[in-house]
C-alpha cells in the first residue's frame, strides 16, 4: 500500500468499525439497562419491543462492519491513486499535512472510544436512574 493510503484506510476503519462497535455495545447495554430499570421499578417490559430495538441496532452494527470490509477492498484496489491525490501536488506528502491527518484520525479514535465507554457504563447507573424516574412520577 502507498504511504498516505494507509492513513485513509485507517480512518475508514476507525469510523466504520468504531461506530459499528458503538451500535453493538449500545444494543447490549440498552437491553441490560432496561432490564435493571424495570426490575427496580417493579414493572414489566415488552420483550418484543426490546428485541426489535436490539435487532435494529445489531443490524446497523453488522452493516457498518460490512461497509468497513468494502472500504478495505476499495482502498487496497485504489491505493496508488489515493497516495497520488494525498500528495497535494508535492513529490511526497508534506510532514505538517501528514501530522494533521494523523491528529484527526487519533481525535476520532479517542472520541469513539469515549462514547463507547459511556454507552457501556450506562447499565451501572440504572439504579440511580430508576430512583430519579420514581421520584419524578410520584410528584403530582
Amino acid at each position: 500500500m502507498q504511504e498516505m493510503s494507509k492513513q485513509v484506510w485507517f480512518f475508514a476503519m476507525v469510523l466504520s468499525a468504531g461506530v459499528g462497535a458503538i451500535c453493538f455495545i449500545g444494543s447490549l447495554s440498552f437491553l441490560l439497562w432496561i432490564h435493571l430499570i424495570a426490575r427496580h421499578l417493579k414493572s414489566k417490559v415488552s420483550m418484543i419491543k426490546l428485541f426489535f430495538l436490539s435487532f435494529f441496532s445489531l443490524s446497523i452494527s453488522l452493516f457498518l462492519l460490512l461497509l468497513g470490509s468494502y472500504f478495505d477492498v476499495l482502498i487496497h484496489n485504489n491505493a496508488h491513486s489515493i497516495a497520488k491525490f494525498m500528495r497535494f501536488g508535492f513529490e511526497v506528502t508534506p510532514f505538517p499535512i501528514e501530522m494533521a491527518i494523523n491528529f484527526v484520525i487519533v481525535f476520532f479514535a479517542m472520541l469513539l472510544l469515549q462514547v463507547s465507554m459511556y454507552v457501556a457504563a450506562l447499565p451501572f447507573k440504572a439504579k440511580r436512574h430508576a430512583t430519579e424516574i420514581k421520584a419524578k412520577t410520584n410528584r403530582p
